[in-house]
């Protein structure tokens, strides 16, 4: 039986997650966290964020938020408007060794806040917790609620710190019906005895705004066959093609970096690597 060869490409995308991530809220609360007992709009190092029965500080510590709690009143921290909100992570604890419910709660241009997610907040040390939001609309607001504790549940507060808030990229690139994700790979059967092989990426605009690719860059034994510079308007999609030129060797690499024009459309860098894979009956 004869034998043939085979050669696969290996797509990687290096990215966060699915979209390109940058981030688009860091916020400590070192400064102007105050008390306050009604709705009350402060300036911080982030932004303008709302505060409702909150307190300065619990102990002379200032730089944190602490979320209270007396009968119907819960309190809560809003954050400045957000552009496609992707993943939150933050700090809390509690005042003692209890457990209490912390809500997160999304609201999309101005509209109901619902809950994303709860987390049990508990110990006095400072655990991070995650919370995924993927959110598409630039008019986003995270809510940051304490919940009523169980009857037999004792009232301390929440003390949160460091506020962390990525957003997601305009830009989206796919292989085909294939989304590429980090770390995924995509592999492409290739028979015979050619010298390169084509592979379509097509890039999505994810955003409500124009996106214009301003340049892609090529590395390796990579190249982008035709038009490359071009500008997408929002939902729509334009495919490019990546050459790659094969070599004898059994592993052949190639980079395509892409850049686009705005200032939340971070470089995607995309690696090829052809494997040759023999003998294959």
């Amino acid at each position: 039986m004869s034998k043939k060869t085979q050669l696969f490409i290996v797509l990687t995308l290096l990215a966060n997650c699915l979209y390109a991530q940058h981030t688009i809220l860091k916020e400590e609360f070192e400064r102007n966290t105050q008390n306050s007992t009604s709705l009350t709009l402060k300036t911080l190092s982030s932004g303008d964020w709302y505060f409702y029965y909150t307190d300065k500080n619990y102990n002379s510590i200032t730089e944190c938020a602490v979320l209270k709690y007396t009968g119907l009143d819960m309190g809560y921290i809003i954050t400045p408007l957000l552009t496609r909100p992707s993943t939150l992570s933050f700090n809390a604890r509690t005042v003692g060794e209890v457990s209490n419910w912390l809500a997160i709660q999304k609201s999309v241009n101005g509209g109901k806040y619902t809950t994303i997610e709860k987390v049990l907040v508990s110990g006095t040390n400072y655990k991070q917790y995650k919370v995924t939001i993927n959110e598409k609309n630039d008019d986003v607001r995270i809510k940051f609620i304490r919940t009523k504790p169980s009857p037999d549940g004792s009232n301390y507060n929440i003390i949160l710190d460091n506020v962390d808030i990525l957003g997601n990229d305009l830009l989206q690139v796919s292989n085909g019906t294939s989304l590429i994700e980090n770390g995924r790979k995509i592999s492409i059967p290739l028979e015979g005895n050619a010298s390169s092989v084509e592979i379509p990426l097509t890039l999505t605009n994810m955003g409500n705004e124009m996106l214009k690719i301003l340049d892609i860059e090529t590395l390796g034994s990579c190249n982008i066959i035709g038009d490359r510079l071009t500008s997408i308007a929002p939902g729509e999609s334009f495919t490019i093609t990546a050459q790659i030129t094969l070599t004898k060797q059994k592993h052949t690499e190639g980079l395509v970096l892409i850049h686009g024009n705005t200032s939340t459309c971070t470089p995607y860098l995309i690696r090829f690597e052809v494997k040759n894979v023999s003998d294959i009956e």
